[in-house]
């Protein structure tokens, strides 16, 4: 759009300078003003997306109740390993919009890479308690739990996915192995039963029921 009017202007200058050739002068003058006025904005802008963390901060200044703007910024700062200042922003998110699970599950990770895990559970839990198929915080819980050798949570967490979404391959086969890691065999061939009847003649499922069946016995 800017094209059109440059040219619509371009052409009202020239016919002006050919019928009074004394305003040349001004129009290279006012010409020069406004692309030296350009260029500086250009240069400060580039300032402003020199890093994400500056771009995101100037960009609050302009929307400071952007929901999306402050659960990003903590992102960055969380990707850089500055989780102290991440928390503070998550938190900043969660007052802009308690009801949305990211900047819950955002805050958990954060407090789950600073070794503090129980409240990255506290936080995770939160999230599945506003989105029951929030998939991240599923997943996120369940490692919790399995680094800490907490091998029952771990478990239920994932068959309470199960419950709501019963078409993810992955989980069962994760879940079929936490329940052989702790010798459940018969629960986790009722696992891999379930699995079968969704997906029937899967590989990896029928691969697990033979070796399920084969630990059994020994």
């Amino acid at each position: 759009p800017l094209i059109g009017i440059a040219l619509v202007i371009f052409e009202l200058g020239s016919s002006l300078v050919k019928r009074f050739p004394m305003l040349i002068k001004l129009a290279i003058a006012i010409i020069i003003v406004i692309v030296v006025s350009l260029s500086a904005r250009t240069v400060i802008r580039n300032n402003d997306w020199d890093n994400s963390i500056k771009f995101y901060n100037q960009t609050l200044a302009y929307a400071p109740d952007s929901y999306r703007v402050v659960n990003n910024l903590g992102m960055e700062y969380s990707e850089l390993g500055m989780q102290d200042q991440a928390k503070v922003i998550y938190y900043k998110a969660i007052a802009l919009d308690d009801k949305n699970p990211v900047a819950y599950h955002n805050l958990a990770n954060s407090y789950r890479d600073t070794d503090k895990p129980e409240l990255a559970e506290k936080y995770y839990r939160k999230a599945l308690e506003l989105d029951p198929k929030f998939l991240f915080s599923y997943g996120a819980l369940t490692n919790l739990y399995t680094n800490q050798k907490k091998y029952g949570p771990a478990e239920t967490v994932l068959e309470d996915y199960l419950k709501i979404v019963p078409d993810n391959l992955e989980v069962y086969v994760v879940l079929v192995n936490l329940l052989t890691l702790e010798k459940k065999y018969d629960q986790a061939v009722e696992v891999i039963n379930k699995g079968l009847q969704i997906f029937p003649k899967n590989q990896e499922l029928l691969n697990q029921l033979q070796n399920v069946q084969s630990l059994k016995t020994l």
